[in-house]
């Protein structure tokens, strides 16, 4: 029987996990593996199990090396665990994640349908436009410092250089954390609930403006006016400070309570020639190049006509029901996120749209509610969580020609189309690399109602 710190050798990683790990088997165990490619033969230590047939381990030694492998261009990146692709050439990558978009689909849908390619992007680096950065307290230097989560923890790997953040999100942060130890601002302590700055968080625009939003367990921060004006005078490209107050025990980043320190409330960004006023809550698309790719596919898919009834459901803050507008006779949106239906239906009146109209609201009670409205197309962009299994029933019943299902999990994606398959015939399957050297890939499906 297998024990935590026993050494295998020779295992040979036959796949990769969901989130990228080699998949290899011993005995009656089934092995997930850090650092070992699929085709690879090492020597794996075990560090700890999940249920009676599956444990997880790291290499220790490499002994057949895969073609595909490359030397990682980050020092960090098997520890913060953000990059599972840094080893992996590119173009391999592209090709595991469209074989795992096809996997689950036949696996857990019994689909077999031809999966394109994986739009990818030529520049892979740099592309987040949004970084969420936790804030710790050297106790030896006695001094602020920030990084990422080392992988299942919640110790902090420093880091002065990250490969997914625009390059103008790094400069910023290093500053500001700086301002911060000039006046010698305490982080917040998780086992004693006190001190202040817990997260800073940043959202850069196409043009580099920056919102920078400070989340603190309250808001008595000494000399917090001084510390504001330094930052605005210090940091380039400064557009909207705002502080957050999260005041609960939680592994949540934002509170519910916050409050503007300087510039605007909204960050605004462009896509698809429409204006977005995006406020600190309000959930993007952290790769804007991609996401206008994604969101054109996704329009072409859905062959919109000037007669077209759309509902854009899980809408975020209307970005894809928007971008559609002008072609259709009327979009309606629903969001379960007050913030998100409040940004939704400003970005209506600042873009002058005239047949567009968003309501807070879950989305199978939407459908209940709005009977009399006949849903020509359906946009879907749900969370990782895939559609409740309610508002697929209501689909269903409403019956609109067409639904283009927009996904970040090809697992909860198969589950659902094993439903909506029976009634709708599926067009197109299309991945897109949203997230580049991670093992997240976006997918478009086009669904289209059976005669």
């Amino acid at each position: 029987m297998l024990k935590v710190g026993d050494v295998l050798k020779n295992i040979e990683a036959i796949d990769y996990s969901s989130e990228g790990l080699g998949v290899a088997k011993f005995e009656h165990y089934t092995l997930f593996i850090s650092s070992l490619l699929k085709g690879e033969v090492g020597d794996v230590e075990i560090l700890y199990f999940k249920g009676k047939d599956i444990a997880f381990a790291k290499t220790k030694k490499i002994h057949k090396f895969s073609p595909h492998r490359i030397t990682p261009l980050c020092p960090i990146h098997s520890a913060c665990g953000g990059c599972s692709f840094q080893t992996v050439t590119y173009e391999e990558e592209l090709n595991i994640k469209r074989d795992k978009v096809k996997k689950d689909l036949l696996k857990i849908a019994h689909i077999d349908f031809e999966v394109k390619d994986v739009v990818g992007m030529k520049n892979y680096h740099h592309y987040r436009n949004k970084i969420e950065i936790p804030i710790k307290e050297d106790k030896r230097k006695k001094c602020l410092i920030y990084g990422l989560y080392r992988k299942n923890s919640h110790d902090i790997i420093s880091f002065s250089h990250c490969l997914l953040a625009k390059e103008c999100l790094e400069v910023a942060l290093a500053k500001v954390v700086d301002i911060l130890n000039n006046y010698r601002v305490k982080a917040y302590d998780e086992q004693r609930h006190d001190g202040f700055i817990r997260h800073l968080v940043l959202r850069a625009n196409e043009r580099d403006e920056m919102m920078l939003t400070i989340v603190t367990k309250d808001d008595n921060i000494p000399q917090l006016d001084k510390i504001v004006k330094d930052i605005v005078s210090n940091v380039p490209n400064i557009k909207s400070i705002v502080l957050n107050i999260q005041d609960k025990k939680s592994n949540v980043i934002l509170g519910e309570k916050e409050r503007l320190l300087f510039g605007d409330k909204y960050l605004s960004v462009q896509l698809l020639n429409n204006k977005y006023e995006v406020s600190s809550k309000s959930f993007l698309q952290v790769n804007y190049l991609m996401c206008e790719k994604l969101y054109t596919r996704a329009i072409e898919l859905a062959n919109l006509s000037k007669d077209d009834v759309v509902l854009d459901a899980y809408s975020g803050i209307g970005t894809i029901g928007l971008s559609v507008a002008n072609k259709v006779k009327h979009v309606y949106g629903v969001e379960i996120v007050k913030d998100a239906i409040e940004d939704a239906n400003m970005n209506v009146k600042i873009n002058n749209i005239g047949n567009a109209s968003y309501v807070c609201g879950d989305a199978r009670e939407y459908m209940l509610n709005y009977r009399d409205i006949k849903f020509d197309v359906v946009f879907v962009d749900p969370p990782r969580k895939g559609l409740s299994s309610s508002f697929i029933d209501s689909l269903l019943k409403r019956k609109p020609k067409k639904i283009i299902y927009i996904s970040c999990n090809p697992s909860t994606l198969a589950r659902d189309l094993a439903i909506l398959k029976d009634k709708y015939n599926i067009e197109a399957i299309e991945p897109f690399d949203m997230f580049p050297r991670t093992y997240h890939v976006e997918t478009i499906v086009g669904l289209i109602l059976k005669k």
